[in-house]
């Protein structure tokens, strides 16, 4: 199977519970352990709910506080404990996460939430293969989640369709971008449709802007198109933003620098460097190409307009002497 290239981990959030009701940690069916071990196991829950108040509270050393979590997972082999721990250091030592998922759903194979997880880390890591395996256990087991970031990496409409159902974030985002794909494949008036009706979805609920103003530009709503993306605007949605700034850049070079002054993605510098230039602040300009190439983590630059833009600005100043 072959899967596109996707970028996941700003969309799929893993999930952390940090619930303190002893209620909401996971049940167990506890007929078959003794008197002693239920003892136990309360009063590791006990630990385990003051590590993550403490944690969360922030009133006590993290790194002592994570150690003191890896212990309980370690010497109780705490399935619970295994799961905070390995959710928490996920940005910190994702192969060491990856680990205490494990301890957690070997302990628990039906641990959903730990599963889940996995396969967002997992995706995290680009590892595709493992991701929809644990995507497809979490969905087997009553995940709802699941069912996006598996559409996503298996192109199924039917779970598209499913997770906007759910009501699960992003999804009509997601969803859109499938069928615009599909749209390159067949362009037929029922897809387009389509892309209209979720796209003015996405846009009432606040989950996306851009899609919808590009809907309205297609059919000629110059006016509602810009009333769109200046709301998306308002609610700081950086799509909008960088799509304004490409219609007006060559007429409204200064508001550009308005409206991106505080967005630093690569397409932003983009922006901002040719409105710069457009302005004749050449240094600002500079500033935001060399900015540029460091978010592309590439010292050669192979965009057009601002390989044009620097080469201008070199041959009429003395100012690329410092870049």
């Amino acid at each position: 199977m072959i899967f596109k290239k996707i970028t996941l981990s700003l969309l799929f959030s893993p999930i952390l519970l940090l619930a303190f009701n002893q209620d909401n940690f996971l049940k167990f069916n506890d007929s078959k352990i003794t008197n002693n071990e239920k003892i136990k196991k309360k009063s590791n829950d006990f630990k385990l709910q003051s590590i993550l108040i403490d944690l969360k509270n922030k009133k006590k050393d993290r790194k002592d506080l994570l150690l003191k979590l890896k212990r309980l997972a370690d010497k109780e082999n705490s399935e619970k404990a295994s799961f905070y721990y390995a959710a928490l250091i996920e940005n910190i030592n994702p192969k060491e996460s990856i680990e205490y998922y494990k301890k957690a759903i070997f302990i628990n194979p039906l641990y959903k939430e730990a599963i889940y997880n996995l396969g967002v880390l997992y995706l995290k890591l680009n590892n595709k293969n493992d991701a929809i395996s644990n995507f497809v256990t979490a969905y087997q087991l009553g995940v709802k989640e699941s069912a996006l970031p598996l559409a996503e990496l298996t192109d199924n409409k039917a779970l598209y369709k499913e997770a906007i159902k759910n009501n699960i974030k992003n999804s009509k985002t997601l969803y859109i971008k499938y069928l615009i794909k599909e749209l390159s494949k067949n362009n037929n008036k029922e897809i387009k449709n389509e892309i209209g009706k979720y796209a003015k979805e996405a846009y009432e609920d606040r989950e996306s802007y851009i899609f919808y103003a590009k809907y309205l530009f297609e059919t000629k709503k110059t006016k509602e198109a810009f009333s769109v993306l200046s709301e998306g605007i308002i609610h700081k949605d950086v799509d909008s933003s960088i799509l304004l700034s490409s219609i007006i850049l060559k007429t409204s070079p200064l508001e550009v620098t308005k409206i991106l002054k505080n967005i630093n993605t690569k397409e932003a510098l983009k922006l901002k460097a040719e409105a710069y230039y457009l302005l004749g602040d050449f240094k600002s300009s500079l500033l935001n190409i060399n900015s540029y190439k460091t978010a592309i983590k590439d010292k050669n630059i192979e965009d057009e307009s601002l390989i044009f833009i620097y080469s201008k600005i070199c041959d009429e100043t003395n100012y690329c002497l410092g870049f």
